[in-house]
């Protein structure tokens, strides 16, 4: 299915408007459900990356996964919130795979401390407080 994926649609995903990247939905189906990127679609993104942005002297350029949070309450940046000790489980495992696939280069947090009500995906409450996901992240 990758080898149906035009230039433009390359192009529009990895460079384009903000608007544009990483809604990848027409070149996959909808990956998840608001057309996002996740760690189920990383290796297929990686298989896209390599042979559109990899050179001889790096055939497979890792991917740096910026800007990555979970929110744990409601907030102005995503739809969706999962509870403290599930933020904990979920980095902990993304961790662990971006350690075992060759692919991911590094992972990097966003947010580290919460800011409400914008921001709800810290590893730190807005009072101080540290979250399980702020050990969890540490221990990784």
């Amino acid at each position: 299915m990758l080898d149906d994926v035009g230039d433009d649609v390359v192009e529009r995903a990895l460079r384009g408007p903000a608007e544009q990247r990483l809604h990848l939905g027409d070149v996959w189906g909808a990956p998840s459900p608001a057309q996002q990127i996740d760690f189920s679609d990383l290796g297929r993104l990686a298989e896209l990356v390599d042979r559109n942005l990899g050179r001889p002297a790096n055939p497979q350029p890792g991917l740096f996964l910026s800007e990555w949070t979970i929110p744990t309450s409601p907030d102005r940046e995503f739809n969706f919130y999962v509870e403290p000790r599930v933020q904990a489980l979920w980095i902990t495992d993304a961790l662990r795979i971006a350690m075992q696939v060759p692919y991911i280069y590094a992972v990097g947090w966003i947010h580290l401390y919460d800011e409400l009500p914008s921001f709800a995906g810290g590893l730190i409450r807005a009072d101080g407080g540290k979250k399980p996901g702020y050990f969890a992240w540490r221990s990784g």
